[in-house]
Parts: C-alpha cells; sequence; structure tokens
C-alpha cells in the first residue's frame, strides 16, 4: 500500500483489511533531519498524517522484511504486527486541500 493519505491512515487499513493490530517503534521512524528542523515538534505528526508521500508500506514476515530492507536503502522496519489494537493517536486523517 502506499502511504500517500498519511502513514497512520495506511497501516490503519492494511491492519482493519487483515484483522490484525500493530506496535510503532516510535525510535524506527525515519524522521529525516530537515523535517525535525522544520516542524519542530510536529514532525511526527508530519510523518504521521503528512500525505502525498507515496511510500510503500508493506507487512511481511520477519526473515523477509530484514532480507527486502538490506536490499533496498532507506527503508525501515518500523514495528511489529500484534493480534490486535493499533498504538496510534487517533481522530487525526490527512486531509486533501486543507
Amino acid at each position: 500500500m502506499d502511504s500517500s493519505d498519511g502513514l497512520a491512515d495506511a497501516l490503519e487499513q492494511l491492519c482493519r483489511a487483515s484483522k490484525v493490530g500493530c506496535a510503532i517503534d516510535w525510535q524506527a521512524l525515519p524522521i529525516p533531519d530537515l523535517v525535525s528542523k522544520t516542524a519542530g515538534e510536529q514532525a511526527l505528526d508530519w510523518v504521521l498524517y503528512g500525505g502525498e508521500d507515496f511510500e510503500l508500506v508493506l507487512c511481511l514476515p520477519d526473515r523477509a522484511a530484514l532480507a527486502l530492507q538490506s536490499q533496498l536503502r532507506g527503508s525501515a522496519i518500523i514495528g511489529t504486527i500484534t493480534p490486535e489494537g493499533l498504538n496510534l493517536p487517533q481522530g487525526k486523517r490527512f486531509q486533501h486541500f486543507a
């Protein structure tokens, strides 16, 4: 799935479709220095709810995820699948034309 409507939206859709949850490793989220400097305290919101990123969000078995990450520069493993629940702040969404 792509993250064009925000990473949080992509994660929610993947989990809902698969009837699972996810636990995000907040330290593993790739936040570029420029975003941190520009957005300050809002950097995490930009990463989770900003849109038009067009990056891929995948859910893979551990071994496949590690193998793919070793071949894709800039990729990151940002969490794990859980039986239920999302550890994302609720209520925010990317809004086109906002």
